[in-house]
């Protein structure tokens, strides 16, 4: 009897252990994490969304499924290797591959809140999964699975709220958050390209994001970091014209207006991060239409309502690209210029010297022109006076005869 009591005990046992292996199996094995790039937003604004998917063992098929509120927009960004398909409520993103542990995966997706969306905190919630290899687990192929962690919660308000808040993060400092079209609060319209990347942030690490888009003339970003401040995302937003926060263009002749942004506003300051620089390149065929040196190229950082100088530096020469690095105190709207070169005047110093050698001769042509003129004139009147003679002559010769 007892003997039938444990055996009925072990089998509940094994059914337990057998129904819960999956969540065991996933303790720790994989985790993800979310990061928002602005979580105060207005109806019509856009944000994106970075997750970043780690695995501290090996899998196989992983996916990462998110479920967003009714009507708002996702649009793919950057996907890496991954398959996606998108829903009304939900989307996924399914890799074909094996996954070594230590191995990261992310992606990065832009949200666009439908103008209609009335002021509220929404949600957004996903997971993460992948299949554990048969030699670890309990069943051929288990399936591993957790709820992804980090940023959830949306703020949708006025756009005076938002407005202001942009405002302030251009000028302290601090980052602004990306924004293809208003998270940052730059005219949708002005954004030529965006990139985001996202870093894991340790203290007194030195921390570099690397941008390679052939629109971004950013090559990277790099700081060290004070504290333990996890992923943090960075946005380059190449521009078409100067930034909407400046006031006025950049000195000179720009190259390229762009906006940094690291973090969520206040986050790029010196409490966080020391040491920040910026890489950028310039093509040489640029450099050579203009008449300019390497030597001459400024990176300039809208702050304070005016534009300042960076200490700029040449890092090395490619065939066809310059590269240098500027040390900054924070980000905001930046500008790459050199000076404007003086036009030549050769036109105009050739217009003085007609009027100088106008002014300086004699006026010879015009003296001897009254003369040319009245000789021509006065021929004509002696004609008439010798017809007119002979005329009277005739008549004279006429009256005699007849007499």
């Amino acid at each position: 009897m007892i003997a039938k009591k444990i055996t009925s005990y072990f089998g509940v046992l094994l059914l337990i252990l057998f129904l819960c292996g999956t969540n065991a199996l996933c303790s720790g094995e994989i985790t993800a994490t979310r990061s928002i790039s602005d979580t105060s937003v207005d109806a019509g604004d856009t944000f994106t969304v970075t997750i970043d998917f780690y695995f501290n063992d090996q899998m196989t098929g992983p996916k990462i499924e998110e479920s967003l509120p009714i009507g708002w927009v996702v649009n793919e960004v950057d996907s890496g290797d991954a398959y996606f398909k998108s829903s009304t409520t939900k989307s996924m993103w399914n890799w074909n591959s094996d996954i070594s542990s230590g191995e990261t995966l992310s992606i990065s997706y832009d949200v666009t809140v439908p103008n209609s969306t009335t002021n509220g905190e929404y949600s957004i919630s996903g997971t993460a999964s992948a299949y554990v290899p048969d030699s670890q687990a309990l069943v051929e192929d288990d399936i591993c699975e957790v709820s992804i962690t980090g940023d959830t919660q949306v703020t949708v308000g006025e756009a005076s709220s938002s407005s202001s808040s942009s405002s302030s993060s251009s000028s302290s400092g601090g980052g602004g958050g990306g924004g293809g079209g208003g998270t940052s609060g730059e005219v949708y319209e002005n954004i030529m390209k965006k990139e985001v990347e996202s870093v894991f942030i340790n203290k007194g690490s030195s921390s570099k994001y690397e941008f390679s888009a052939d629109e971004n003339a950013i090559d990277y970003v790099q700081f060290t970091g004070l504290k333990n401040s996890g992923q943090i995302s960075t946005t380059i937003e190449v521009l078409n014209a100067r930034s909407t926060f400046a006031d006025s263009d950049a000195p000179g002749l720009v190259y390229q207006n762009m906006n940094i942004w690291v973090g969520k506003v206040g986050f790029a300051t010196s409490d966080n991060i020391e040491d920040p620089v910026i890489g950028f390149s310039v093509k040489k065929e640029w450099l050579e239409e203009n008449g300019l040196s390497s030597d001459e190229v400024i990176l300039y950082r809208y702050s304070d309502d005016v534009w300042n100088e960076l200490e700029t530096s040449v890092l090395s020469e490619a065939d066809t690209c310059v590269y240098f690095e500027s040390k900054t105190l924070g980000f905001s709207p930046f500008a790459i210029a050199a000076p404007a070169k003086e036009e030549t005047v050769v036109s105009s110093s050739a217009g003085e010297n007609v009027e100088e050698l106008r002014s300086t001769s004699e006026p010879i042509e015009e003296e001897t022109s009254t003369p040319v003129e009245s000789s021509q004139s006065s021929p004509g009147f002696g004609v008439l006076i010798g017809i007119a003679g002979v005329i009277i002559a005739g008549i004279f010769i006429t009256m005699k005869g007849r007499r």
